[in-house]
Formats: structure tokens, C-alpha cells, sequence
């Protein structure tokens, strides 16, 4: 185990790549250096607080009870036990699914890139500020759970299954979704005219003015 008694001056990334790298008091990562754990790599909090810049988590474990705070969050596999939180979007990578533990937070966008992203029984919902973007071959598996974003755009063929999803200004993008939850879009006030929607679940088409664009 590697512990951090004294802050770092570097600004680059701090990668662990194998072995553990443990705080040894708040603040030992400069707030603006991305922190990247992977395969055999294990950061842990122990007890305090840190802040970073992107967090790239590429395998690897990121345990502990201390608050670990990313500009931005980019997933592509791994573990993670400590309280994660980040202002910034979620960027799902990686072909592998994922279930969203409910100690991982954000308030931006969710992207999913490849792979499927599905909550947890139990986890916290989507960003309601934020937008939700599925790419091609993607889903998203809310597993009972409510959420309520502001715009959901699609591209290529994607899914939405396992609960509801409130969209509350916009469907954009250009592709299918085949729904088998239920998806709300009874305050959107724009569709657009590329997007596809397929759904053997529970559909609700906007009750107000809404455009085709």
C-alpha cells in the first residue's frame, strides 16, 4: 500500500495501475489532475475527502469511506465502493454492462456509448437537469425505478426498459427506441422527425403545443 501524507504538486494524471494508493489526509490530489484506476489498481479513500478532475475508472477498485469528488465520470468496467459524486456527465464505455451502484452520483448528462446501463434495486435516479443519450445497440434498464431528465436523444437502436422515464422538454436525435417500460413524454414540446418509436410497454404522447423538427 502506497499512502499519500503529502499533497502532490503534479497536475497530470494520476493512474494506478496496480497495487493500492491510499489518502492519508483530505486533499492530497491536486482538484484539477484526473485520477485513472485500473485492472489491479485499487484507490482507496479511507476516511477522507478528495477532489479530482475526470475520473476514468478502466478496471480496478476505488473502495473506502471518504467522498471522492470528479469534475466528470468515464466508466469503462470496475468496482466501486466509496461515495463517488461529480457535477459533471457520466460516460458510459465499453461493451460490458453495468449496474449503477446508489454511492455513484452525478448531476450532467448520461451518455451510453456501448453496453447497457442499468440501476440498482434501490439507486438514486437520473439527474433531472441533465440530458440521457443512448447510442446504437445501447440501454437503459431503470429496474423499477422513477427518474425525470430534460431531453433524451437517440441514435441508431436503442432500449429502454424497467421502469419510468419522464422526459420534460425533448426527444432528439435520429434512430429507434423500442420501449418496453414507461416513457412519459407528456411535457415534451419538441420531437424529432428521425426518431422511431417502438413500444410494447406504456407510452404517453405530449398533452400540450408540441413541433415536429
Amino acid at each position: 500500500v502506497t499512502t499519500l501524507a503529502n499533497a502532490l504538486a503534479t497536475t497530470g494524471p494520476v493512474e494506478v495501475h496496480s497495487g493500492e494508493l491510499a489518502l492519508g489526509a483530505n486533499h492530497r490530489i491536486p482538484d484539477s489532475a484526473p485520477l485513472m484506476v485500473k485492472p489491479g489498481g485499487t484507490f482507496n479513500t479511507a476516511t477522507f475527502g478528495e477532489t479530482v478532475g475526470k475520473l476514468i475508472m478502466n478496471g480496478g477498485v476505488i473502495k473506502g469511506t471518504g467522498t471522492l469528488t470528479a469534475s466528470s465520470i468515464e466508466w469503462w468496467g470496475g468496482i466501486v465502493t466509496a461515495p463517488v459524486s461529480s457535477n459533471g456527465n457520466f460516460v458510459k464505455k465499453g461493451g460490458t454492462d453495468w449496474s449503477r451502484p446508489a454511492n455513484l452520483s452525478y448531476s450532467g448528462d448520461t451518455v451510453i456509448e456501448s453496453g447497457n446501463l442499468a440501476f440498482q434495486p434501490g439507486g438514486t435516479s437520473l439527474p433531472g437537469t441533465g440530458r440521457v443519450m443512448l447510442a446504437n445497440g445501447t440501454g437503459l434498464n431503470l429496474n423499477g425505478a422513477s427518474s425525470s431528465i430534460s431531453q433524451l436523444d437517440v441514435t441508431g437502436n436503442a432500449t429502454l426498459t424497467g421502469g419510468t422515464l419522464a422526459v420534460t422538454q425533448s426527444l432528439a436525435g435520429s434512430g429507434t427506441l423500442t420501449n418496453s417500460g414507461n416513457l412519459n413524454l407528456s411535457g415534451v414540446t419538441t420531437i424529432s422527425q428521425t426518431v422511431s418509436l417502438a413500444s410494447t410497454g406504456t407510452l404517453t404522447l405530449p398533452t400540450g403545443a408540441w413541433s415536429v423538427k
